[in-house]
């Protein structure tokens, strides 16, 4: 659904936010909670933009470790998921300068669907459908995906595979609404050049 960013696992009674402010005050169990709600949908954005297990389980890790040591900074009742997201992005952005590239291969998130699936562009789309014409197409997104600069591929995975507002992404981001929207079009843009019209997120 629009306007959703990370997808809890439901798990306890208590709401993420209220999970967060009873760890804040130093309750362990509340944060392994969260740690349980969150873990896969952090792994699952890290390997998109990363495509590197080894980065991602590291990763992984120290998104959490910094969720539990910067607990402090988070603001009640601020979402959560946002909060977590915003680590999330900017570790993975670290890990791809450190790399000197941004790669997002093996994108999960192909089908409009929502199907989540991991593993090499090609087995992706062998395993997204049946449809030889449509694996084609699934495969040749992945490899256009991942030669569009990083600004571009992170708009274009935050607002068409990830399904978030623009000022969802604004929020996360930094950016403007406006410069996301030049990037969302231009990113289309190159994209459609090799698969075809993507339609663009409201």
């Amino acid at each position: 659904m629009a306007g959703e960013d990370f997808k809890a696992v439901p798990l306890g009674r208590a709401s993420d936010e209220e999970l967060m402010r009873r760890t804040q005050q130093e309750d362990r169990q509340a944060f392994s909670l969260l740690y349980e709600r969150y873990s896969a949908s952090v792994l699952s954005y890290l390997y998109r933009m990363l495509g590197n297990l080894e980065d991602v389980e590291s990763i992984g890790q120290e998104v959490f470790l910094r969720a539990f040591r910067f607990r402090a900074t988070y603001r009640y009742p601020q979402k959560l998921s946002t909060w977590l997201f915003t680590i999330t992005r900017n570790l993975a952005i670290n890990q791809s300068r450190r790399r000197r590239r941004s790669p997002i291969r093996n994108i999960t998130e192909l089908n409009l669907d929502g199907m989540d699936i991991s593993g090499d562009p090609y087995q992706v789309a062998a395993r997204a459908t049946d449809d030889v014409e449509k694996r084609e197409e699934i495969a040749r997104v992945l490899v256009a995906l991942d030669a569009l600069p990083t600004d571009q591929k992170e708009v274009i995975v935050l607002g068409i595979f990830q399904d978030l507002s623009y000022a969802e992404m604004e929020d996360i981001t930094g950016t403007k609404a406006v410069t996301l929207r030049s990037r969302m079009f231009h990113g289309l843009k190159r994209l459609s050049r090799s698969v075809g019209v993507v339609e663009e997120p409201e």
